[in-house]
């Protein structure tokens, strides 16, 4: 079997996993695009390193792991992140409450220390297992446990912080907008 062939198997069996990873990742459907498909094209020039082919998914990750923070550390001297109109851009997939939860959801990850939002993403967005998470962050199953317990509690204070402020005349009006774009 030709090498392209084992790579789309391998692929296949983990692409909802991984396409959730990116989303959650990123926050934004179109860098998640631009993420996997980075990642796939990585992926396949380097499919030939692998030892065990169980460890795909955690190979695939890791790929996606680095760019992805390779890219924010090569941002840092790039302009200015223009959040308002990053926040303009909504899947048309869900209905109106849900989309500004989830605006909601993403703003208070991205809140969370690197580590603690990438271990909650891993367990909670994308259904990796503890175990898995531990190969991806290479890290021990008690850091990991750790990790997601914290995270959980620092995204529940910064959910409930989120509830307890009244939305001012012009958030109202902005998620109005949003909404309506859908």
């Amino acid at each position: 079997m030709q090498s392209q062939e084992v790579f789309e198997r391998f692929y296949k069996a983990n692409h909802e996993q991984f396409i959730k990873y990116c989303h959650a990742l990123t926050g934004n459907h179109n860098d998640a695009e631009d993420l996997a498909s980075d990642t796939l094209l990585k992926a396949m020039e380097n499919f030939h390193k692998i030892r065990k082919p169980e460890s795909f998914t955690s190979f695939l990750i890791g790929i996606a792991r680095r760019l992805y923070f390779n890219k924010l550390r090569r941002n840092k001297f790039w302009g200015i992140f223009n959040e308002q109109d990053s926040k303009l851009i909504v899947s048309n997939s869900t209905n109106p409450d849900t989309s500004l939860e989830i605006i909601i959801l993403y703003d208070c990850l991205a809140k969370l220390p690197v580590k603690l939002r990438e271990a909650v993403i891993l367990f909670e967005i994308s259904g990796f297992s503890l175990k898995e998470i531990c190969t991806i962050q290479q890290v021990g199953l008690s850091a990991v446990k750790q990790r997601v317990s914290r995270g959980r509690m620092k995204l529940k204070h910064l959910l409930q912080d989120q509830e307890s402020v009244p939305l001012s005349k012009e958030k109202k009006n902005e998620n109005a907008r949003i909404i309506a774009c859908q």
